[in-house]
């Protein structure tokens, strides 16, 4: 929009002595072009946050709005009927007076603001000698009321200044402390894009699936929350994602696996079991919502392990390699010197030496 703005602007230059419309307007729609700096609020986390706190609070503070033109309304024709005759002095001016609805409410804007309410308090005490009191014939002609003045600008100033604005603070406190905490808790449609433009590097040629062994190096790069940094076995082990032919992980498998492990630090075990259902809701929906997306998952046939079956394995073969080799050193010092048939190799070359030259001192014969 902003770009076809800025085009339109160009050709109606180059076309302003053709046209009724002044182009110098369509040459101000293009300083609508500093809106695209907006586009880096996708980036910066932060001030999105500040913004969606601003949309959020936007209802209840037109309430507060509303509730505040009441009370100025209010306090306005009161101010005229006790104030509209004051005779003009210091801050009470032509502009600045009680003696019109506009004026009153211009003065108790001023005042909202607790900018020099005190100088206004102190115009409208006026008394004599500075004014006539037989003015036109009112009450107090055009001089104050003091003690008038201070109860409606103390009570003014301590109902806008002091509750009111305090109220627009504090609604706007509270709704960022949301926001923030829905920022830690909530996975949103970001941390979805940062998933799959790291799944791109790992999967250049879009086949959507990975090799168990990247798995490792793919949660480690990805941002919070969905990372696991330095990822172990028993963190891979523990995400339960199913493996196909020939040992590859699917994308929304992975996708779901992070997802649910987000979810379980989040919440303890109860609530996590009350929640059971409202997961599976959840899978679900991102299955659907992706079915098109990955249109061979459904030709994928069942999945022939999970991770956590792979590390099993893989620690299984570990145990086994080291209590064979624990056997084998443990008959080879048993036996005290290496033979050609046994198979076993002798803890060192010297060892072997020296048995040797131990054999060859016994029977000197032999030979």
């Amino acid at each position: 929009l902003i770009l076809a703005v800025s085009i339109t602007g160009v050709i109606m230059d180059l076309l302003s002595s053709s046209l009724p419309i002044n182009s110098t307007i369509l040459r101000a729609l293009r300083i609508l072009r500093v809106v695209r700096v907006l586009r880096l609020f996708k980036k910066a986390k932060k001030i999105r946050t500040l913004l969606m706190t601003l949309v959020f609070s936007a209802p209840a503070l037109l309430n507060i709005a509303i509730l505040l033109f009441l009370i100025v309304f209010i306090f306005a024709v009161v101010g005229m009927n006790e104030f509209g005759h004051v005779k003009h002095n210091g801050v009470i001016n032509n502009m600045m007076n009680f003696e019109t609805f506009g004026n009153a409410l211009l003065v108790l804007f001023r005042v909202s603001t607790a900018s020099g309410w005190n100088e206004v308090m102190n115009a409208v005490s006026i008394e004599e000698p500075d004014c006539d009191p037989n003015y036109n014939g009112l009450k107090n002609g055009n001089c104050g009321n003091p003690m008038g003045a201070r109860i409606f600008f103390t009570i003014y100033v301590l109902v806008t200044s002091l509750i009111v604005m305090n109220m627009y603070i504090a609604i706007i406190l509270e709704n960022l402390e949301q926001a923030s905490l829905d920022e830690l808790n909530v996975l949103d449609m970001d941390d979805f894009d940062d998933f799959y433009d790291v799944w791109a590097k790992y999967d250049p040629e879009a086949t959507q699936f990975i090799s168990h062994e990247q798995l490792y190096g793919f949660v480690n790069d990805l941002n919070s929350p969905l990372r696991i940094e330095d990822p172990t076995h028993t963190h891979i082990g523990e995400l339960q994602v199913p493996l196909y032919e020939p040992n590859r992980a699917h994308c929304l498998d992975v996708l779901i696996a992070l997802v649910h492990r987000c979810l379980t630090m989040m919440y303890s075990e109860d609530e996590i079991h009350d929640m059971k259902e409202a997961w599976e809701h959840v899978a679900a929906s991102l299955e659907k919502r992706y079915h098109e997306a990955f249109p061979i998952r459904k030709h994928l046939g069942d999945p022939v392990a999970t991770t956590k079956q792979r590390i099993l394995e893989l620690r299984s073969i570990i145990l086994i390699q080291r209590n064979y080799r624990r056997f084998a050193m443990r008959r080879a010092n048993k036996l005290g010197y290496a033979t050609r048939n046994t198979g076993f190799p002798c803890r060192s070359k010297h060892r072997l030496v020296a048995v040797q030259q131990k054999s060859h001192d016994d029977h000197p014969h032999a030979d």
